[in-house]
């Protein structure tokens, strides 16, 4: 397992062109945990989380790449492409990942653009990461969420019994009572009860 470099390297490879054109700094002038800092502020004032948008961002990439090299709709008045190159990058963290060198292009009506990369979508994942100001890739956490607000699953949150402790996860929904994934909580049945003790719906608290 790579170590991951001390702060002041990482900011050394960031802002050097030794994995990118241009550095995935720019011409930011502010420090990397500045920019990682108010990013995550604006996204927080957005109600939106890096991981939703990675995940939006990862979907609508899957589905441009069908397209082989064409456009395809993603969504009202806009289509996305997907140009694929050889080979993988490198995340300048260290992480045991190796993205490859897909590029999603988003063009929305009337002529709103928006890029990334596939290291661009694990930066913000892992990393909460938007690179800095005046790269290449930089995406601008409210245009993201601006385009992607149709791809964004709302988070949805995860309620435990108080009598034998069995959590009802919304992503995993209920097979034993016939319940659908993605289903919240407050949107089951008032009849629902615990799928292991039986315990009614109002025995159940949010987890923390």
């Amino acid at each position: 397992m790579k170590r991951e470099p001390t702060p002041k390297k990482l900011e050394a490879l960031l802002k050097s062109s030794a994995l990118v054109a241009g550095g995935f700094l720019g011409t930011d002038p502010r420090p990397l945990a500045e920019i990682i800092e108010a990013d995550q502020a604006e996204l927080a004032a957005l109600g939106v989380s890096a991981a939703q948008l990675a995940t939006a961002m990862e979907a609508i990439t899957r589905a441009a790449l069908k397209g082989q090299g064409t456009p395809v709709s993603v969504g009202p008045r806009t289509e996305a492409v997907a140009d694929e190159s050889r080979g993988s990058l490198v995340c300048p963290w260290g992480c045991n990942v190796r993205p490859t060198k897909t590029v999603t292009t988003v063009t929305t009506s009337p002529g709103v653009q928006v890029r990334w990369s596939d290291l661009s979508i694990h930066l913000i994942a892992a990393h909460g990461f938007f690179q800095g100001r005046g790269s290449s890739y930089r995406t601008e956490p409210r245009d993201l969420t601006s385009l992607l607000t149709s791809h964004v699953e709302p988070a949805m949150d995860s309620y435990i019994c108080k009598v034998c402790g069995h959590v009802y996860d919304p992503k995993q929904g209920d097979e034993t009572n016939n319940i659908p994934v993605n289903t919240p909580f407050d949107k089951l049945p008032e009849g629902w009860k615990c799928p292991l003790c039986g315990a009614p719906k109002r025995m159940f608290k949010k987890k923390k």
